[in-house]
């Protein structure tokens, strides 16, 4: 995401200034970005490693629970929950303040750590409305996938088949005898 995060954003810096800009211009503009935008990918990758961790965990532990042992998985699945739930909020927080680090990477040409103080720099004051518009930008982005799905969906089953191609077309007239009732 952070790469097409940085096409668009150089697609749309030129936008912005009146020049009509390629894939082939874009990807070139953010060519020498490729290094930060991943490292920034990588590094947000880290939370959910880590939650995948303390799942694995859990579920580990779970595994070799006995019967007798009740107390102790109530009490881990407790931990484990409110864990996920401190944890999901405090990474909620972190990414809408670094919603503009691949912006800033991007447009400023900045660094990975001065990507990461300026996104904070930004955010800084507004939060909730930097969070609403992101909430509400996601929220119109699923209606939209869920309605466009629900198109391709209508759509598609009168072209497309049950049975493979092959299967319907049969070149050997069947001798089997069947009832009525299992014809097509």
């Amino acid at each position: 995401t952070g790469l097409v995060t940085g096409v668009l954003c150089a697609t749309v810096q030129d936008a912005v200034l009146g020049r009509a800009c390629t894939l082939a211009e874009a990807w070139n503009q953010i060519k020498s970005r490729v290094g930060v935008l991943s490292l920034y990918g990588l590094l947000l990758s880290i939370p959910s490693i880590a939650i995948g961790a303390l799942m694995i965990f859990v579920l580990t532990q779970l595994g070799s629970a006995q019967e007798s042992d009740m107390q102790r998985i109530v009490i881990m699945l407790l931990v484990a929950t409110v864990a996920a739930l401190i944890f999901s909020l405090v990474y909620l927080f972190l990414l809408i303040r670094l919603l503009y680090v691949e912006i800033v990477i991007v447009i400023e040409r900045a660094g990975l750590i001065d990507s990461i103080k300026r996104s904070w720099k930004l955010t800084k004051g507004s939060f909730w409305r930097t969070f609403g518009r992101y909430a509400l930008i996601y929220i119109l982005l699923t209606a939209l996938v869920s309605v466009a799905s629900g198109v391709v969906g209508a759509v598609t089953p009168p072209f497309c088949s049950s049975r493979p191609s092959w299967a319907q077309r049969s070149r050997k007239p069947s001798r089997c005898r069947s009832s009525p009732a299992l014809r097509h």
